[in-house]
């Protein structure tokens, strides 16, 4: 998906710039060659390494570099300001979720605000499910202006279940209440 193909950068799910805004960490480590080798389905990416991938462009990298499925790589010791997160979670059954949304005062998070920087709301109000499904994963050359880089290939179909995930990134006021409540490590 590129940049402006949603109106206002919402998602058909809810969430908000997953290009655009900031380069976004996520869970894997970085591996060349990990799309080649990938499982079909729920892939988690390499369990180690020295890099981490960072997806989704910023406003700091030129228009090519905007899209969901670019697939950067940092070490994550190395602090950039345009460079950010955003929360996510596996689906739970749906007894499940009613049980959690009656508990919604134990299960306020920093990350989970309605909008950013706002009072922390129940987790699962503030965050979107994304229903489990398959979705092509990668980059596929057809479009001269917007080469794929190596590590984007192949296009390959994937499976995942469903999982909630942060309408918004974490914001720098969101992740100083998680460390000062002892949830998060200060940043070095």
């Amino acid at each position: 998906t590129r940049t402006g193909t949603y109106p206002g950068g919402v998602s058909p799910y809810g969430v908000h710039d997953l290009a655009g805004n900031v380069l976004e960490w996520v869970a894997d480590w970085y591996q060349t060659d990990y799309y080649a080798k990938s499982p079909a389905s729920n892939p988690a990416g390499p369990l180690e390494g020295e890099l981490k991938v960072l997806r989704g462009g910023s406003w700091y990298r030129q228009p090519s570099g905007v899209r969901v499925y670019q697939r950067f790589f940092l070490s994550p010791r190395f602090p950039l300001n345009y460079v950010g997160f955003r929360c996510a979670m596996s689906a739970l059954s749906s007894s499940d979720v009613s049980a959690t949304e009656t508990a919604a005062p134990a299960l306020a998070t920093p990350a989970a605000s309605a909008t950013p920087d706002a009072t922390p709301l129940p987790l699962l109000q503030n965050m979107v499910l994304v229903p489990e499904g398959i979705f092509q994963m990668g980059c596929d050359n057809t479009d001269p202006l917007q080469p794929c880089l190596p590590e984007e290939l192949p296009l390959h179909t994937v499976y995942l279940d469903g999982f909630y995930i942060d309408k918004f990134e974490v914001t720098n006021a969101q992740y100083a209440r998680c460390v000062a409540e002892g949830g998060c490590a200060a940043p070095s």
